[in-house]
């Protein structure tokens, strides 16, 4: 699978990233064409690193293959006729439902786990694939302490994919779940 990084109004995202080189850091804040290119390869760059090490810790996500220009290579989810769908738009029974339930909380817990927080996280971001859910679209993860937001950016992804899910038929408190998230984070 191949990815294109293009994500506008990132700086919330970027916090806690920092380039070392002042020049550099000037260019991204006066968004030069230089300044620009940075943040495009700062952004293929750093989802490739997170996917590698969530991958690493047993996270469900595409193994990152390579990465050069404006794309990123990663493994491929589906079959030689179907890619994975994304989860809001498979066609789930009620006990399938339940089950990526499940799935998607204990991937948060190994996300958060590894130090991370997904930073965009809906049912769209999600795929279902042989019965497996698998988290994608990763630039925008931040790191939770790092990140002055980080927390803030999980607990709006727990929110997400719990209104998702509620309104399949799940009924867990997505504030129960944080809480259980904060626990596998700092526990």
């Amino acid at each position: 699978m191949q990815r294109s990084s293009a994500f506008r109004h990132d700086v919330a995202y970027r916090e806690g990233r920092q380039f070392r080189k002042s020049r550099d850091r000037r260019a991204v804040e006066a968004m030069t064409t230089y300044g620009r290119k940075l943040l495009q390869d700062r952004w293929l760059d750093h989802e490739h690193d997170v996917l590698g090490q969530l991958h690493a810790a047993g996270c469900r996500v595409p193994y990152p293959v390579s990465y050069a220009d404006d794309v990123l290579l990663m493994q491929y989810v589906g079959d030689r006729h179907l890619a994975a769908p994304q989860l809001a738009a498979a066609r789930l029974t009620p006990a399938e439902v339940r089950a990526a339930w499940h799935d998607v909380v204990d991937g948060l817990r190994r996300v958060t786990a590894a130090g991370w927080a997904h930073g965009d996280l809906s049912a769209y971001n999600l795929l279902w694939w042989e019965g497996e859910v698998w988290f994608i679209d990763l630039p925008q993860a931040v790191d939770i302490a790092a990140n002055p937001g980080g927390l803030s950016f999980l607990h709006r992804d727990v929110c997400n994919v719990a209104a998702w899910f509620a309104r399949h038929g799940i009924d867990d408190d997505p504030e129960e779940v944080f809480a259980d998230l904060l626990s596998a984070a700092f526990g």
